[in-house]
């Protein structure tokens, strides 16, 4: 059954209360919201509730003389226990031999695997992100730039090394990029000082200039790839050597400041570059370029 409200010709029964009970319309029926899940705390290690664990890594680390000779030194416990193991197995113990060799063993075999994994996880990244760059270059997208770049990575077989000769991640990008401006500006700075054409004229295989020995370390300490030869700054050197001074003298001082140098004009008439023998600097030219004599 159902009843008239006294307001309404709205029935009250089964499923319909009174509207004085109801929500109003745009509330909500939890104002506090649902409350949220506490998140499980992660667990805290207790040194009473993992009293042997905790002997066994206090002891492992504790360190123990040894006799060198005539020196005493502090090592480890594990590596003295190690060590002792090794003297024992030289003097002939058989069981002391086995122990430490099956430990040498199994120790290498570990090395061998983790050493090649991480050799195959390099190896196959580098082949994915140089596919990755062709695609790019045929489809006319945009280059790629990843982090390791492939190009940086040089896988040694042989021995299943890996080694990375560019930024592994953004802020090794940062300074690496600090390091090709230095190199550009240095460049630029031995042709403002005169310097290469000093090098020149006393003979470029047995002289070169201080700014110029800067641009070689910063451009033979960075990545092939990003390289630079004195071939590839001739259009940009020559766009600034054969107009206005002041104009040059401005760019240079621009470049300074992004590097945090601070950077003074020189008059033309008062240049002084400071140029060196490779003697005096102990190189010598070898091979086709410039090596620390023999």
């Amino acid at each position: 059954m159902s009843r008239k409200t006294e307001a309404s010709d709205y029935d009250v029964g089964y499923a319909k209360p009174p509207r004085s009970g109801q929500f109003q319309k745009g509330q909500s029926g939890n104002p506090k919201g649902r409350p949220r899940k506490k998140k499980p705390s992660e667990p805290v290690y207790h040194p009473a509730r993992h009293p042997t664990r905790e002997i066994i890594r206090t002891e492992a680390l504790r360190p123990v003389s040894i006799r060198e000779g005539e020196k005493q030194t502090q090592v480890p416990f594990t590596q003295a226990v190690i060590r002792a193991l090794g003297l024992a197995a030289i003097k002939g113990g058989p069981m002391a031999m086995r122990v430490y060799l099956d430990y040498v063993k199994t120790e290498d075999e570990q090395y061998r695997a983790e050493q090649q994994d991480r050799f195959d996880f390099w190896s196959d990244y580098q082949n994915r992100k140089r596919a990755e760059i062709a695609r790019a270059k045929k489809e006319g997208l945009p280059e790629p730039n990843p982090l390791p770049h492939p190009e940086d990575i040089i896988l040694k077989y042989t021995d299943l090394e890996v080694e990375f000769t560019g930024p592994m991640d953004k802020q090794d990008q940062h300074w690496f990029y600090k390091k090709m401006q230095l190199r550009d500006l240095s460049y630029e700075m031995a042709y403002y000082t005169g310097e290469i054409e000093e090098m020149l004229e006393r003979g470029p295989l047995d002289h070169i200039g201080l700014y110029f020995v800067i641009y070689l370390h910063m451009n033979l300490t960075l990545p092939k790839r990003l390289r630079k030869e004195p071939d590839d700054y001739d259009d940009h050197i020559l766009s600034y050597a054969v107009g206005s001074r002041k104009r040059w003298e401005a760019h240079l001082n621009e470049r300074a400041e992004e590097i945090g140098l601070a950077f003074s004009p020189i008059a033309k008439n008062k240049l002084k570059p400071k140029i060196f023998s490779f003697d005096e600097l102990g190189f010598e030219w070898s091979d086709g370029r410039i090596q620390p004599k023999a």
